[in-house]
């Protein structure tokens, strides 16, 4: 993945752009990588080049990082997939999710259910913001006042994480008090 806006015009690379990468330029004499050759998903290739960032440390001291502006893509989060076109994608949507509207986010993403695979799935992780429902029942009620009204829940109920160190506790004293 790119994570840098390199040609935003012309090519489309930008900050997300999902790319594989085909070769590496090195430099024969130093065995220094010059360039990576990468394939874009329109099936044009493009080398790509190290990019110099300076950063100032401390009063008057900087230090000066070159480096490629590409990471890898199998681990994003939801919020550096927004806006990305994926062909599938692994989510774990488990008890991790923070805010509400991120798992629309998340599935919004892949272009097709066969492409999406859930993992560790709560339901109870699915939420929609509270003023959003208000909205969306005034918009009902106007429109299609037949339909039915959706209910704001008072009370979420969440399934903590499960601790490692509690599970072995809690098997051990099941374990002592079948044997006796």
């Amino acid at each position: 993945m790119i994570r840098r806006n390199i040609d935003a015009t012309l090519l489309g690379l930008v900050n997300g752009t999902i790319a594989e990468v085909i070769s590496v330029v090195q430099d024969t004499s130093t065995d220094d990588v010059e360039k990576i050759k990468l394939l874009l998903p329109s099936g044009l290739e493009y080398l790509i080049e190290r990019v110099s960032v300076k950063f100032q440390v401390v009063d008057r001291a900087f230090v000066t990082r070159k480096q490629f502006p590409l990471c890898l893509r199998y681990g994003i989060t939801i919020h550096k997939s927004q806006g990305l076109s994926l062909q599938s994608a692994i989510m774990d949507i488990g008890n991790s999710i923070f805010n509400c509207g991120q798992v629309y986010v998340a599935l919004s993403r892949v272009t097709s259910v066969k492409g999406l695979h859930l993992i560790n799935y709560d339901p109870s992780s699915v939420t929609a913001d509270e003023n959003a429902i208000r909205e969306y029942n005034r918009l009902r009620n106007k429109y299609k006042p037949e339909a039915e009204i959706i209910t704001v829940a008072k009370e979420r109920y969440r399934k903590l994480k499960d601790v490692q160190w509690a599970l072995s506790k809690v098997n051990a004293s099941i374990q002592e008090n079948y044997q006796t």
